[in-house]
């Protein structure tokens, strides 16, 4: 990874923590950079295939959804939206401290 990693936690659709947090990792993907989103917490509720917000991370590359989280609301990996993949904690701490890579926000 040599890009920025954003990792989101709002609750979506209403939070602008969230939709910040998506536009600069979008505005950061236009600009030739290999961002990550991952989405933890509540937010990974917008990876769902019948979310209604879902389309906010759309023109993202790069998603992942926290699998234990996902797990925790009731769902799984066959409920995300196509190119969406889960990843466990060793994944995150991996992207997290992977020496290429910047964390620019926890929103």
């Amino acid at each position: 990874m040599n890009g920025p990693l954003v990792l989101l936690f709002s609750s979506p659709p209403d939070s602008e923590r969230l939709k910040y947090g998506v536009e600069v990792a979008r505005r950061s993907s236009e600009q030739g950079n290999d961002v990550v989103i991952v989405l933890m917490q509540d937010s990974v509720l917008l990876a769902l295939k019948d979310s209604s917000s879902s389309q906010i991370l759309d023109n993202v590359p790069k998603i992942y959804a926290l699998d234990e989280h996902l797990k925790r609301r009731g769902h799984s990996a066959e409920s995300l939206r196509p190119g969406i993949q889960t990843i466990g904690y060793e994944e995150l701490v991996e992207l997290v401290m992977s020496d290429s890579a910047s964390v620019i926000g926890s929103l």
